[in-house]
């Protein structure tokens, strides 16, 4: 894992999302078609690389972290430029458009931001210091940083935790009210904030003891009602012949239990992409679960872990999306509500991509 990290090096992680769809409850059995046959087309939206998608941003820089709200633009955090980049249109009605960048800041201000996971606000918490307003969006840094969003042209760094590398973020509702989640890759942990940003303990919650020694953390979202986390294993990365597994899914109900793990025959590669496919998606109400090692998307009954498919396209083969990292399905604004967006860091994480996947 910390191979990885270095290859990331200064510029790097979100997505976390909200995941707008319908509740964690599978509409088909393993191996079930829901749309399959049809395929899903995938299409290029906006990148740094000429010729690639609709819009050409130096901005996006591995692209990762990728959230909206239910009328917002879609934002793209790009850990490689200090940026969250807007989109909005790619739309049955609209073509794509972009909006102003929003500047993440970094924990030393000579330094630039490495924008990671990210997270609509759905609460009335999260108070950005000194102006009275909860934060729209919520962005992790792979440099330990919290940022937090309420209008202007920049976040505000609201937490810093030194030698944290925040990897993925959440808001999950615990008995304890709405939590902030930031996973710590470095330190294979998951730290928890307060609504007042507050650092805090959860004893023993989203804990696995049966996690061999080298997985970590790698992402947390509340998917469907449940809390998914992701684990990478490390020694995998560093030997890419190796056909050992390299990713784990663990589904905790959100006070912190652990339901079950994904049952997984071979195909999570550094798991990180989370969300719950939308209705008119293929395999509707299904985990759709993407890997950042070979960019593929797998499918996921999330009532038992099975496995069910990989998506793919009208000929029947994989979608792969080089350095896939966040998905999310549209809003209507940013996508239309049956697709799914996506980001992604391509060649080594060196360039950003934001793009939609439709079900044909």
């Amino acid at each position: 894992m910390l191979n990885r990290l270095a290859v990331i090096g200064a510029g790097a992680v979100s997505a976390a999302m909200v995941a707008a769809a319908p509740g964690m409850a599978s509409a088909h059995g393993p191996e079930s078609g829901g749309h399959g046959p049809h395929g899903i087309v995938r299409t290029d939206l906006a990148s740094d690389q000429p010729d690639v998608g609709k819009i050409h941003d130096d901005k996006l820089k591995n692209s990762w972290g990728i959230a909206l709200g239910p009328t917002t633009p879609v934002w793209v955090a790009n850990a490689g430029s200090g940026f969250a980049t807007l989109f909005s249109g790619a739309t049955s009605h609209k073509g794509v458009s972009e909006q102003s960048p929003i500047k993440i800041p970094a924990a030393d201000p000579a330094m630039t931001g490495q924008p990671t996971g990210q997270v609509f606000n759905t609460t009335k918490g999260f108070v950005i210091p000194h102006t009275g307003k909860p934060a729209a969006f919520i962005i992790a840094g792979r440099d330990g940083t919290i940022n937090a969003f309420n209008g202007g042209t920049s976040a505000v760094q609201v937490k810093k935790v030194t030698g944290a590398v925040f990897t993925g973020i959440g808001l999950i509702p615990t008995r304890h009210g709405t939590v902030l989640a930031a996973a710590d890759a470095r330190n294979d942990r998951i730290d928890f904030f307060n609504s007042n940003f507050q650092q805090i303990s959860l004893h023993g919650a989203f804990e696995d003891h049966r996690l061999p020694a080298d997985a970590s953390v790698f992402n947390i979202q509340e998917v469907g009602g449940r809390t998914v986390v992701t684990y990478e294993v490390g020694s995998a990365y560093a030997d890419p012949t190796s056909d050992k597994i390299q990713g784990f899914v663990d589904e905790f109900s959100n006070d912190g239990r652990l339901q079950h793990r994904l049952v997984n025959p071979g195909v999570l590669q550094e798991p990180w992409g989370l969300t719950i496919a939308p209705r008119g998606f293929e395999y509707p109400g299904d985990l759709l679960v993407g890997n950042f090692r070979d960019g593929k998307i797998n499918v996921f009954d999330p009532r038992n872990g099975h496995f069910i498919a990989t998506l793919r396209d009208d000929k029947g083969h994989p979608i792969v999306i080089d350095g896939l990292w966040g998905l999310v399905p549209g809003n209507g604004v940013a996508g239309d509500k049956d697709d799914v967006l996506y980001a992604a860091g391509p060649n080594h994480q060196a360039n950003g991509l934001y793009g939609i996947l439709s079900a044909k």
